[in-house]
């Protein structure tokens, strides 16, 4: 039984096991908050897999308050469909929904009728005010950043201030029912930071953050004290630092280094970052990564064509993400570079410099890892008065919202050929490098197709060969059926 019920609106990965619930940092953050005031909280299991008359009615009927996640793309379908069974079933309880996509396009969404509020930015505070008023039976004209409906008319709260998020306690990693068992010897999700300072225009960090500072860090001190708990308490493999960007600052990376070797750490690390500051920094501080145990480093290239890289504002050149992996694989770290396609402005033949420029890396690393995604339109980003201007009709309802998936959505504004390879880069490349397949536990004939899957994948990326796709095309296919959009 709990007051709180908490959904993550995120399907299962086509080769994930049905117990390998995607981890939600937002909502462990929200469950500890909300303990933290006196709370009882659930995580409820996604909607393929609750037996709504048992399962869901039981946890029912304690409950205040039910709050969704959702970002935009195929969570949305599932956000969906789970709060219109939910009223079904419950109809005077009260849903809440929160998270990027909710905050960014607010008034289309908070429209429908199986939503009740809206969370507009940080969940912890405004989440803890609500269950207080629902239980008390007071007005919500206070609660800074909700949302809600009165009399058939959307009311906006002012929006919330934020300061510090050293405030919240320890992310609630035990929310989610047999965590302990499903991370042990894998990798451990874990944020430092919120936000990102940097302004790329594909990006809705900052329209999140609606005029608040765009980053926050814990102190290291913090950082360090939870890291050693959770290595002592739950034995990952390594942990996944999961920031925007972990490298923003040189003075508290080197200070986390410096940290790490007087507290004696021995744990594995890796982390999200950018090519120019790899590609600008000094030995020194590769050389003191390495000794902490760094082994990879995600980037965000996006393009090998610098007139792309301009126009998303990205501030890299192809040169500084070639320079990234090049400094990097001296100190024996990883590169894991994805890339996109599909912008209004961009052109077959950019294309083909950022398909040359993955080659490159590949050249440098065969270890790195190279992918592509397909770019994808979401509320508040700079490039939606691009995409408008290139054909783009805006979504009128969330559920226009569900087709923008970054492995399956090809936008109308590219030619045919273009559009040909943008079903089946995606696929094609996440299955190139050794390091980025999908995780992978003894499974027979599924293990037998991801190696042929792998196989294909480098003979054709090698030898440019996407002519008769039958495979990835095979696999879009059966994607795009498991997440029903």
């Amino acid at each position: 039984m709990a007051n709180l019920l908490l959904y993550n609106a995120v399907n299962q990965g086509i080769f994930s096991k049905a117990e390998d619930n995607p981890v939600n940092l937002g909502l462990f953050s929200i469950s500890a908050f909300a303990k933290e005031k006196g709370y009882s909280v659930k995580l409820l299991k996604n909607i393929k897999f609750i037996d709504i008359d048992k399962d869901l009615k039981h946890d029912l009927k304690d409950a205040l308050l039910v709050g969704v996640s959702c970002m935009t793309g195929d969570p949305i379908k599932n956000a969906i469909q789970f709060s219109k069974t939910l009223k079904k079933i419950a109809p005077e309880l009260k849903i809440v929904w929160g998270g990027y996509h909710a905050s960014l396009e607010p008034d289309q969404t908070l429209s429908n009728s199986y939503i009740d509020f809206l969370i507009r930015g940080w969940g912890e505070e405004p989440i803890v005010e609500l269950l207080n008023a629902i239980k008390h039976n007071r007005d919500y004209t206070n609660i800074k950043g909700l949302s809600y409906k009165q009399d058939g008319k959307i009311i906006h709260n002012p929006t919330a201030r934020y300061d510090d998020i050293g405030k919240f306690p320890m992310y609630d990693y035990k929310l989610l029912d047999g965590f302990k068992e499903q991370v042990k010897g894998r990798g451990f999700i874990y944020c430092s930071s919120r936000g990102c300072p940097f302004n790329c225009s594909f990006c809705s960090v900052a329209a999140f953050y609606e005029g608040n500072k765009p980053y926050y860090s814990y102190s290291l001190e913090r950082i360090f004290d939870e890291l050693q708990y959770f290595q002592k308490e739950f034995k990952p493999s390594h942990f996944f630092l999961w920031d925007d960007n972990f490298f923003v600052d040189k003075k508290r990376v080197h200070d986390f280094c410096e940290i790490y070797k007087q507290k004696k750490c021995d744990f594995k690390w890796e982390s999200f970052g950018r090519c120019d500051f790899f590609s600008n920094c000094d030995e020194s501080l590769l050389a003191l990564l390495k000794e902490v145990n760094l082994k990879k480093i995600y980037f965000g290239a996006e393009s090998g064509s610098l007139a792309v890289l301009k126009k998303i504002n990205k501030n890299i050149t192809p040169a500084q993400i070639l320079s990234s992996l090049e400094r990097i694989k001296k100190y024996g770290i990883i590169g894991d570079y994805t890339f996109m396609s599909g912008f209004p402005f961009e052109s077959l033949a950019d294309l083909k410099e950022t398909l040359k420029l993955m080659k490159d890396l590949q050249g440098i690393d065969s270890s790195a890892g190279i992918r592509i995604f397909n770019f994808s339109p979401s509320p508040k980003m700079d490039l939606i008065k691009d995409c408008l201007k290139a054909g783009f009709k805006y979504p009128v309802k969330i559920e226009e919202w569900e087709k923008f998936e970054y492995h399956c959505f090809v936008p109308n504004w590219v030619s045919p050929e273009h559009a040909r390879l943008l079903k089946v880069l995606p696929w094609l490349t996440s299955f190139l490098s050794q390091e980025t397949l999908p995780y992978k536990e003894k499974r027979g004939i599924v293990d037998f197709v991801l190696k042929i899957l792998h196989k294909s994948s480098k003979f054709r990326f090698k030898h440019d060969f996407y002519l008769f796709p039958v495979e990835w095309l095979a696999l879009r296919f059966f994607y795009k059926k498991h997440l029903g959009i």
